[in-house]
């Protein structure tokens, strides 16, 4: 038996928790499957209150990195076309 926490955590061995601790975890027999979309990053949730557990994906950091990168980049794509368009004599 598997125990996740509401805070992410999960638990593999249940033998390293007491019965209160499993008292507040939600036991499950596997984890349900990820499908992580491009860009993202599964974190397990729980609610012990509705007994359930699922991932959530958020935004990675290098997702993150990668955008603010990559708006930089056409930014300068842009300043070199318009510095060539002036060079060429163009308006």
């Amino acid at each position: 038996m598997l125990y996740v926490f509401e805070g992410g955590s999960i638990v593999y061995d249940e033998r390293v928790l007491t019965e209160e601790d499993k008292a507040r975890a939600v036991a499950v027999e596997e984890l349900p499957p990820k499908e992580i979309p491009a860009g993202k990053t599964a974190v397990i949730r729980a609610n012990k209150a509705e007994n359930t557990v699922w991932w959530e994906y958020v935004d990675s950091p290098q997702y993150l990195e990668f955008q603010k990168l990559e708006t930089k980049v056409q930014g300068l794509q842009q300043a070199l076309a318009e510095i060539t368009m002036m060079m060429a004599g163009g308006e």
